[in-house]
């Protein structure tokens, strides 16, 4: 059996549901708008390298990605 490679052009579908899993405890703790979390996450430094197959961010989980982003 081959194993898919990952790539800069595949990768991209595991990150909806990381970034959901973010944006909804930033919501939870922060009580803001579904919006205001999205937007904060997308104009983060965090989000930059999430979105970079490279980096292997891709790999960590939202609890690792979420407590980075906030210095939890």
């Amino acid at each position: 059996m081959i194993t898919p490679e990952i790539t800069q052009e595949n990768f991209r579908l595991l990150l909806p549901g990381k970034i959901a899993a973010i944006v909804e405890k930033r919501k939870q703790e922060s009580h803001c708008s579904s919006k205001e979390a999205v937007l904060s996450f997308y104009r983060s430094d965090l989000y930059q390298e999430l979105e970079n197959e490279k980096t292997k961010r891709w790999w960590e989980s939202p609890v690792q990605l979420y407590a980075e982003w906030t210095d939890t």
